[in-house]
């Protein structure tokens, strides 16, 4: 799958999860920073495509290590502000360990996450629920984690579900329920989000929906299994 701009000024990066670049007047947006500790694809696409852009701040949707893995490294090498949820910030900080709910498998989580570092990186801003950055419009979408964040260009007419919503094989679908702290909130963060009006939706998991996104989540199979 190719890292492409998917709209105007807005850009793909595919990965375990996907990342995205969004370009404002004042520099480039990242929201998540993948799972890749070396952020290879980021810093490569950047590099290629928009060479004369500063890297002013990186958003964090949650901070599952699929999320947050490269952070370190963008944060090193562009020096930008980094956001999150409040809920979300001590293990983005390295204040607190990754939480799983996992049921039975939960021992299993816990030990593949210890493999894998916090980021330990100072959370610059904290955001929370309707406050704007940048082109950026800010949902609190809780239940996948405690502070878990989507984000809507009212702009460019997009948005970014995170995990809150994802694509599995041209099917829209809530996470997983092993990985989802409270699964009733998860409910309810996707239907607040199909309230919404929208053209793309842009999922961190699977492929992007480009037109007419919010009339095809409202006719979705999942839509009608949560009301």
């Amino acid at each position: 799958m190719l890292n492409r701009e998917v709209k105007s000024g807005v850009h793909l990066i595919h990965g375990y999860s996907n990342s995205f670049i969004v370009e404002a007047e004042d520099g480039l947006v990242l929201i998540d920073a993948g799972f890749n500790p070396q952020a290879k694809s980021i810093r490569r696409y950047i590099r290629e495509k928009l060479p004369r852009r500063k890297v002013k701040a990186i958003v964090i949707t949650h901070n599952h290590v699929d999320h947050v893995r490269g952070l370190r490294c963008l944060v090193k090498e562009y020096s930008p502000e980094v956001l999150a949820h409040p809920a979300d910030s001590a293990v983005i900080r390295g204040e607190a360990p990754y939480s799983v709910r996992g049921g039975l498998l939960k021992p299993l989580f816990w030990i593949l996450l210890r493999l894998f570092d916090t980021p330990k990186v100072e959370v610059s801003r904290e955001l929370t629920d309707g406050e704007k950055y940048s082109t950026l419009t800010v949902i609190h979408t809780p239940g996948h984690t405690s502070g878990h964040l989507s984000f809507l260009d009212e702009k460019r007419s997009i948005l970014f579900t995170g995990d809150a919503i994802a694509d599995r094989r041209g099917r829209l679908a809530l996470p997983p329920n092993i990985f989802n702290q409270n699964p009733s909130d998860v409910k309810k963060s996707a239907l607040k989000l199909a309230g919404l009006e929208f053209e793309t939706l842009l999922p961190s998991h699977g492929e992007p929906i480009l037109s007419d996104a919010s009339q095809v989540f409202r006719n979705s199979p999942l839509l009608k299994t949560l009301n």
